[in-house]
């Protein structure tokens, strides 16, 4: 029980220090979304820890999802984009970790063949396109949506048949 309790104190040291660290650069540059690099640190661990309930807060957060522009040019979706792009990291390194974690029968199915296949021609696309920015971000979209929904029900399921 106190080797519990001497790691508990380690972990939360550990997490002190990246706060007061963090929020001495934010206070000596004057750029304070520095701030807020512990809690995306803490929601990413969180994520890495329930994945399930990451991938149906992403579900469900679906239908309640509004357009918000920062800019004329910049907009997203929240909370389902933010959502994806945590989704999209987490699957990302859960199948770097462990890349057991994708399903064989599944990335050999016809359909997804024919996906990856779509997906390798929208690349050449991007590379060969006339407005690069423009097929670029378009590649990013669709790689996130591809790592949240297509990729991430695969490694994140609990039981052989999926979600």
């Amino acid at each position: 029980m106190k080797t519990l309790i001497r790691n508990d104190n380690r972990l939360f040291l550990a997490g002190g220090l990246i706060f007061i660290f963090c929020l001495a650069m934010a206070a000596f540059t004057g750029k304070f979304l520095i701030i807020t690099i512990p809690f995306l640190l803490l929601v990413f661990i969180a994520g890495w820890q329930f994945r399930e309930i990451l991938f149906l807060a992403l579900l469900f957060s679906l239908p309640f999802s509004a357009e918000y522009s920062f800019s004329a040019r910049l907009g997203t979706d929240l909370p389902d984009e933010p959502l994806m792009w945590l989704t999209s990291f987490i699957v990302t390194g859960s199948v770097l970790y462990n890349p057991a974690d994708l399903k064989r029968k599944y990335l050999l199915h016809p359909l997804s063949v024919i996906f990856f296949i779509l997906l390798l021609w929208i690349i050449g696309d991007s590379i060969f396109s006339a407005e690069p920015e423009t097929s670029v971000k378009f590649l990013l979209a669709k790689g996130w949506y591809v790592l949240a929904f297509f990729v991430a029900p695969t490694a994140f399921s609990a039981k052989e048949g999926g979600y």
